[in-house]
């Protein structure tokens, strides 16, 4: 430019040219203050201190004067409102408008004196004066607050009617306080009923007034189409965004204060004066529940003809200067323009979704009935289907091509049909009072019906009610919010998260103080749990399964006690998870059996899944079984029926061995299932068929209809109860599975291997949940609640695992391959460290237990297993080849079937052996030589005659 700036212009958008900071204010979406800012502190234009002194007040403080007394203020006024302050209370889109009006003016120093001129007499009409400094008076201490360049002040000055005076207040209004609370605040006789802009609006309407008096008289007409009026008037939440409306040429008005309501009075006040009266409501949840509340408020017919300009809901992914989404009027002007904005004034609609008129007869004349004229209907199809929506009527789309009708009341959910949404409109009208010609309107009319109502707006709705850290719990008198510290109940207007109307919990609980608490120490890692309260009956259930040492304490610790003192025990320590008859090592593993439990609920109470741990809850009794057989009756069944209470729960019979023969097993499940139970899953139960769905997508087949495909975050978590153990504890079986191991506290007497049959109901005297008092309900929920928390906070608290790994190892052999192994692999027989033929051994355990199909990698899982159960080394490394074998050239050695033994046909050939090592023992070089019959191990062979 002439002058020595540069300017830039992109023709490819709007193609105006821009210095350096406009163009970066474009860019960064920024106000003017915030961009100068911005770019000193980047460009390292000035230092912090200087760039923040201009964007913060200046305080200072002094002894007040002794005629300034307590609760006095002083004013001073700024002669003009400097230009960074414009910059700052009108938006981007504003001062385009405002420039393009006069864009004909010649000279740019012209032009730009005479935008300053018209947004300062702007601020002028709205009694908005710039404050250099204000002054309070408090303490005999005299604060003084100072504006700066880009930290504006002004003083709003209204006057309102009090009794038989007029009298005056100020509202003090900072727009960069660093605090949102701190923007503004009231001095003098304020009047909370005020409302900003009524006066101006007033003001217009009479100069229209006097200028139609003015004018020549025309015939008065019934319809009164002869009454000036403004165009319109809209209300606005707030000073700023009736700045920037009546920038654009509108009359806006805003409340005094947050307590303002707008009364039949005032309301009928603003239709006299304008012909539309608009409402411009903030997008928040806040600003929304406020506008509908105006204009369904049923103390006056005339709230419904309110107009309502909607601001997209685009604008709110924007961020402003609180880092909150955008919005309002002013900042849907920093993105959207002038025209932008009137389209959305042309497209407002009233509540009122129907049309009426004086009825005329044939001669043109107004008919009347009963002395009054009446009146005839028309719905409007558009404000039918925006007046659903506003009271909440969507569409919900539950596939590509299903959808139903949805009812949303504050974040509650429910599925209606149409003649539902149609009576709504019915009872509307009803309970208003409306003309029995309208309610009959809307019975008879064929545009309400499932056709028409599909033209409601489609939504979508997030109803995920958990985060990755929090979850929540809908109940029926308010929401808990579950995270990393705590509980919390909140209030209605703070629940974010929409819910079905099916998930509500049937409760209304009260919160408890935590029952227990879950340390880890630090430095070892170890686990601990102090228990403050354990009323509820559950938590009792589960401290009793965790009793793993129950017998040692009740019946081998008190020999020799007197039945009184036997009995005084029990009763003192009926649910003690830390009993004095124990010792130290025992209280910790039931302890860790206990907190075990506790994570496992919480973690299926928690509906968030983590991809890092994807388990599969899986019960089991802890009880080594010294028969290999299922005894139940342990109470698994009951901990997964806890956790079905909370959470939409599908149950698969486990012991139906076809069950996933059939392709539609999971059509029952959706995406509103948080869990899949497995209950009383059978011995040969096929838990592989479940690796792909606790790790990744379920496919849900219903019969009739298309398959669906459930997302890993979709698909709930699962449960597995059991008498049995898995067929295998490998690696990618163990990253699936979370253990929780249950004593045989509550047991079933089976031939007399118990005294008696203890179930929970002897202890409680009452069946657990169907018998639950109010109380103990609410007990239970906190207890539940209080899980979930436990798991928020914790990593994996895992079950131990000794005897449950028993019971699976002898579930892998059998009980007949125990006894065998047992004695063929004893420290008697010479088998033990020492090489054995795996054919030998094999031939040996088919005749011995009359095995008849075996294949050699199945008795090689029933070894290896024996080896795992009695702590043996199964095959040393030392000796394994390339493929993980033991081979040697040795003779070979044939079974002789007629005689019943084994002999030696003369060749040589590689052998596979076991050699199962006890740890800590020298590795020898004896082979088992079956053809000696009882005789001692053969001596080493040469080396050389290993198969490496």
């Amino acid at each position: 430019m002439s002058d020595g700036n540069w300017v830039v212009a992109d023709f490819g958008d709007d193609g105006r040219w821009r210095n350096g900071i406009a163009f970066a204010q474009k860019m960064e979406r920024l106000d003017f203050g915030d961009t100068i800012k911005l770019l000193a502190n980047r460009h390292g234009i000035a230092s912090a201190e200087q760039v923040d002194s201009m964007f913060a007040p200046k305080f200072s403080s002094s002894d007040a004067k002794p005629d300034q007394p307590n609760g006095h203020w002083e004013f001073e006024y700024l002669d003009e409102v400097p230009e960074s302050w414009l910059k700052i209370l009108f938006a981007d889109k504003v001062w385009a408008y405002i420039e393009y009006k006069y864009r004909n003016v010649a000279g740019e120093a012209e032009r730009k004196e005479e935008v300053l001129k018209e947004l300062r007499e702007i601020l002028l009409k709205q009694h908005w004066h710039a404050l250099s400094s204000y002054t309070m008076i408090k303490d005999r201490k005299a604060t003084k607050i100072e504006s700066a360049e880009y930290y504006p002040i002004f003083c709003i000055e209204e006057t309102t009617r009090k009794g038989d005076k007029d009298v005056t207040f100020r509202k003090i209004y900072q727009p960069k306080a660093a605090k949102k609370k701190n923007r503004f605040f009231y001095n003098g006789d304020f009047d909370p009923k005020f409302l900003h802009g009524l006066m101006q609006a007033e003001k217009m309407f009479q100069e229209l007034q006097d200028e139609k008096a003015a004018e020549e008289p025309t015939e008065k007409k019934d319809d009164d189409d002869n009454e000036v009026k403004l165009e319109e008037i809209i209300y606005c939440t707030g000073g700023s965004d009736a700045l920037n409306l009546s920038a654009l040429g509108y009359y806006a008005v805003y409340p005094a204060s947050e307590y303002f309501r707008m009364d039949p009075r005032l309301l009928k006040k603003l239709f006299s004066l304008a012909k539309n009266v608009y409402t411009c409501p903030d997008l928040d949840e806040t600003g929304q529940r406020q506008n509908f509340k105006l204009c369904m408020d049923p103390e006056d017919e005339r709230y419904l003809d309110i107009k309502v300009v909607e601001l997209p809901a685009a604008l709110q992914e924007h961020r402003d200067n609180y880092d909150r989404p955008c919005k309002d009027v002013r900042d849907y002007l920093k993105y959207y323009k002038a025209k932008d904005f009137r389209n959305l004034v042309k497209s407002a609609r009233e509540f009122r979704f129907w049309d009426m008129h004086k009825a005329m007869d044939k001669n043109g004349s107004v008919k009347m009935k009963f002395g009054r004229p009446v009146y005839e209907y028309k719905l409007s199809n558009e404000r039918v289907y925006k007046f659903l929506q506003r009271n909440g009527f969507y569409r919900h789309m539950i596939s590509d091509d299903v959808e139903e009708f949805i009812h949303i009341s504050g974040n509650l959910v429910q599925v209606v049909k149409a003649p539902a949404i149609k009576g709504f409109l019915v009872d509307f009208l009803r309970e208003r009072f409306f003309p029995e010609e309208l309610i009959n309107l809307v019975h008879r009319s064929p545009q309400l019906n499932e056709a028409s109502f599909s033209a409601l707006d489609t939504i979508d709705l997030n109803f995920t009610d958990y985060e990755k850290t929090e979850q929540y719990m809908f109940f029926k008198n308010g929401t808990w919010r579950i995270d990393t510290n705590g509980i919390e109940v909140l209030k209605p207007a703070d629940v974010k998260r929409k819910v079905w109307e099916s998930k509500i919990l049937p409760w209304s609980p009260t919160k408890l103080p935590p029952m227990f608490t879950i340390t880890q120490d630090k430095e070892t890692g170890d686990f601990d749990i102090e228990i403050h309260n354990q009323e509820c009956l559950f938590f009792r259930f589960l401290i009793n399964t965790s009793r793993i040492f129950w017998r040692k304490e009740f019946e081998d610790n008190l020999v020799g006690k007197s039945q009184e003192e036997q009995d005084e025990y029990h009763q003192a320590h009926r649910f003690d998870i830390a009993g004095p008859n124990l010792a130290d090592h025992e209280i910790r593993i039931q302890k860790m059996h206990l907190m075990n439990k506790i994570y496992a609920i919480g973690y299926l109470m928690h509906r968030y899944k983590n991809p890092s741990r994807p388990w599969c809850v899986f019960s089991m009794d802890d009880k080594k079984s010294e028969d290999g057989l299922s005894h139940g009756g342990s109470g698994k069944s009951i901990f997964g029926k806890a956790v079905s209470y909370f959470k939409t729960t599908v149950n698969f019979d486990g012991r139906d061995n076809d069950l996933f023969k059939d392709k539609h097993v999971f059509e029952r499940v959706n995406r509103q299932t948080d869990l899949l139970i497995f209950d009383d899953a059978g011995k040969y139960f096929a838990f592989e068929r479940l690796f792909s769905i606790i790790t990744g997508d379920l496919v849900v087949n219903p019969k009739g209809k298309s398959h669906i495909t459930l997302t890993f975050n979709e698909t709930g978590k699962m449960l597995i109860s059991t008498n049995f153990t898995p067929t295998e504890l490998s690696p990618t079986v163990l990253r699936r599975l979370l253990f929780t191991g249950f004593s045989d506290f509550y047991h079933v007497s089976n031939n007399g291997e118990y005294n008696e049959t203890h179930q929970p109901f002897n202890d409680f005297n009452k069946n657990l949940f169907d018998d639950f008092t109010p109380n103990e309900w609410n007990l239970f929920i906190n207890f539940m609640a209080q899980c979930c928390q436990a798991f928020l906070v914790h990593e994996k608290i895992e079950a131990p695992m000794e005897n449950m790994n028993a019971r699976n190892l002898q579930s892998v052999m059998g009980v007949s391959f125990l006894m065998w192994a047992e004695s063929y692999f004893s420290e008697e027989s010479g088998r033990r460290d020492a090489f054995v033929p795996v054919h030998v051994a094999l031939e040996d355990y088919k005749r011995e237990c009359g095995v008849k199909m075996i294949t050699t990698q199945g008795f090689n899982q029933k070894v290896k297993a024996f080896a795992q159960l009695k702590n043996l080394i199964n095959g040393p490394k030392e000796l394994l080849n390339k493929d993980g074998r033991i081979a040697k050239y040795y003779d070979a050695l044939e079974f002789d079937n007629r005689n019943k033994k084994w002999f030696r046909p003369g060749n040589k050939k590689t052998t596979n052996f076991y050699y199962l090592q006890t740890p800590g023992k020298e590795l020898t070089e004896n082979i088992c030589d079956p053809t000696k019959g009882d005789e001692p191990p053969l001596p080493s062979v040469p080396e050389e005659q290993y198969d490496f």
